[in-house]
């Protein structure tokens, strides 16, 4: 009889609390790490932000007792969502890039989901709406304008991580 080995990422591993990989970033504000990181530019993160700190509980208050919170700040609450939604990676990876064990990145990713839910409702230039001819052509040439080799195109959706039907049979897609 042999016993099975169980393997844990717990806090004391994890990165130190100040500076996270992402608490860095932020601080750059490069665009293009921004939009690679959480799928918005530095400006529209911090628009969104303002809505989302609304939303998002924070519970911990000095003196009062309990564990302090893993996220250091409500930014790092917003990217956490963002990235779990932009980026393809695993729990794992986003708990070594977060400083904080599963347990913890899957409770802060469920109150960072209903914040972000929430934060959109408010905003009303976070609608989905589809655009009207004249707009399409305006986005069109301004596409064109950065990709000359792309015509008739004035917009784009990458959905890679949001499924859109649900397998019958999960056990037949997982061995795939």
């Amino acid at each position: 009889m042999a016993l099975k080995e169980r393997h844990y990422l717990t806090s004391p591993s994890l990165i130190a609390k100040n500076p996270t990989p992402w608490a860095t970033m932020y601080a750059a504000r490069d665009w293009s790490s921004f939009v690679t990181s959480v799928s918005l530019d530095p400006e529209t993160f911090d628009l969104l932000l303002v809505s989302f700190a609304k939303h998002y509980p924070v519970h911990h208050l000095s003196g009062s007792g309990g564990r302090p919170p893993k996220i250091n700040s409500i930014n790092e609450a917003l990217s956490l969502v963002l990235h779990f939604y932009s980026a393809p990676c695993e729990g794992k990876t986003l708990c070594a890039l977060f400083g904080m064990p599963p347990a913890t990145l899957a409770r802060t990713l469920h109150k960072a989901e209903l914040a972000l839910s929430a934060a959109l409702k408010t905003l009303p230039t976070a609608g989905i709406r589809y655009p009207t001819k004249r707009q399409q052509r305006e986005w069109g040439v301004l596409i064109s304008r950065v990709e000359p080799l792309v015509r008739g195109v004035w917009g784009f959706l990458d959905g890679k991580n949001y499924p859109v039907k649900a397998p019958t049979a999960v056990d037949l897609q997982n061995a795939y």
